[in-house]
């Protein structure tokens, strides 16, 4: 799927983009998907807008219709730095569902679709950059090791103050990932900290129906060469919230999500006949199935536990 072909599927409301005079060729996008985020957004922006660099970067600034002072804010840094930003305004119209949840793939798909620089990096709304070199450190190690797709590097978990979380809910990957284990993306480094080459021309039409559109993006990476994590830059901070929707679900439910998930990047790997990767995802599914089973027993969900078996 081109742009072309996403923006006729998913495109209801036309997407404005404020006239700005960022570079045509930057070397580096930088990503931003924000939701109703005006108590952190200015935070993101600001750690992205210290980076310094010896190339040039854009910074792809997405609201999905947000009905708090994240617009308002968007449109202050939007005026300040027309020469970095562009701020692309969304329609919640365009929203896409999956599970009977709303998703930010429509702005995550548009700005990857955007992007105009040889590499990607990602900062959601609500989180923030820790180094000021870290676009710099993750560009020179791509430049000089052609065979990897993505680097990364640690994060620091916080609540809404910004405060350090002791918890067990995320933790970093402070390993290196070989190419195979970002196919199958079991375990998989956080969104935040990635730096990617942008080979996104073209993306599946199976992405759009998954929630978690980080570890669809890995499994298509892993095919382009390994990750590197990068130890030297400092961390970013991941922000958990109190009132996260993601928190308060249940177990069974996202085990039905990595279940969703896995589905649609095996069919995915059907559809262009790489039937062995195909195969190695409805593996993974049955054991999250029979998981899904025993779980359900023992909350005696006896109907659930073999509705979701099938």
């Amino acid at each position: 799927m081109d742009f072309n072909t996403f923006r006729k599927l998913f495109e209801v409301e036309p997407v404005i983009e404020k006239k700005n005079s960022t570079p045509k060729k930057p070397m580096v996008s930088v990503c931003i998907q924000t939701y109703n985020q005006e108590n952190y957004i200015s935070q993101c922006i600001e750690s992205i807008l210290s980076q310094e660099t010896t190339f040039q970067f854009e910074i792809l600034l997405a609201d999905d219709g947000s009905d708090d002072e994240t617009p308002k804010i968007c449109l202050y840094y939007a005026n300040k730095y027309p020469n970095k930003i562009r701020y692309i305004i969304h329609s919640r119209i365009n929203n896409i569902k999956v599970l009977g949840q709303s998703s930010a793939n429509f702005i995550s798909i548009f700005n990857f679709f955007s992007a105009r620089g040889k590499y990607i990096a990602i900062c959601e709304g609500d989180d923030f950059w820790g180094d000021s070199q870290k676009l710099q450190k993750q560009y020179e190690f791509m430049e000089e090791n052609p065979g990897y797709s993505l680097c990364y590097h640690s994060f620091i978990p916080v609540n809404d103050k910004g405060i350090y979380i002791d918890t067990q809910l995320v933790s970093p990957i402070k390993k290196s990932i070989k190419s195979k284990d970002l196919i199958f993306p079991w375990v998989h480094p956080s969104t935040l900290t990635i730096f990617f080459r942008n080979i996104l021309d073209k993306i599946p039409i199976e992405a759009t129906k998954v929630l978690t559109l980080d570890v669809f993006l890995y499994s298509i990476l892993g095919n382009f060469g390994p990750g590197k994590y990068l130890k030297e830059i400092s961390p970013s901070y991941y922000r958990l919230q109190d009132n996260g929707l993601w928190g308060k679900r249940d177990l069974s439910y996202k085990l039905l999500n990595k279940i969703n998930t896995y589905k649609n990047i095996g069919d995915y790997y059907k559809r262009i006949d790489s039937l062995e990767f195909s195969k190695v995802f409805r593996s993974r599914i049955l054991k999250l199935r029979l998981y899904l089973f025993y779980y359900n027993l023992k909350k005696f969900r006896f109907k659930k536990a073999f509705q979701n078996l099938l």
